[in-house]
């Protein structure tokens, strides 16, 4: 949270980026993921982790770490608000998160491949309509029901995300959302070589 409050980021009016190299499995998504699996366990949500078809050090970006662990903190916040219980096509109830990443070639242009963290929540899909809307200040979509928000997180992780050079996005699905972002890793290159 000291992150959002730096003194630079109100000196400038905009988020100002500390990049640094990051691992995102072991200096983000494990902590973030251990202080959010007590919450998940008690709102009955199955964590499903698909990381594991990615090695760990494929996935050590250069980034603001503070910021970016912010991303997946209001991400992580939203599934444990938001997610629901549905019935699969076996007919079984269901109520889980799954997240993974992979690598995109070429996704950013020739030469710039792109890391994409999505996170899926099982629920009532966002109307086509709204997915436009969702990562614009103060928009809350109607399957929110009565859950208490503000319409400013996927504002949030928007900015960030795109102060880093990369993209958002969300994918209704049959059974729930797909929300998405995903990171230019030329940047990293590029960062390696001002600081060697």
């Amino acid at each position: 949270m000291e992150t959002l409050f730096r003194r630079d980021h109100f000196e400038q009016g905009t988020y100002v980026l500390r990049r640094q190299p990051c691992n995102f499995r072991t200096e983000i998504l494990d902590p973030l993921l251990e202080r959010y699996r007590p919450i998940f366990e008690k709102k009955n949500i199955v964590i499903n982790d698909n990381l594991e078809d990615i090695p760990d050090e494929e996935i050590s970006l250069v980034v603001d770490k503070g910021l970016i662990s912010q991303v997946f903190d209001n991400i992580f916040a939203n599934a444990a608000k938001y997610t629901q219980e549905v019935e699969n096509e076996t007919g079984n109830r269901v109520k889980f998160i799954a997240y993974n990443r992979r690598i995109l070639k070429d996704y950013f242009g020739e030469g710039t491949h792109g890391v994409r963290f999505s996170f899926f929540t099982t629920g009532q899909p966002i109307a086509e309509g709204e997915v436009k809307y969702l990562f614009d200040e103060g928009f809350r979509s109607s399957t929110a029901g009565s859950e208490h928000g503000t319409g400013h997180g996927l504002h949030f992780v928007r900015s960030v995300v795109e102060i880093h050079g990369g993209e958002v996005g969300c994918i209704p699905q049959r059974y729930g959302n797909e929300f998405h972002f995903t990171l230019p890793m030329k940047e990293q290159v590029q960062w390696l070589r001002a600081h060697a």
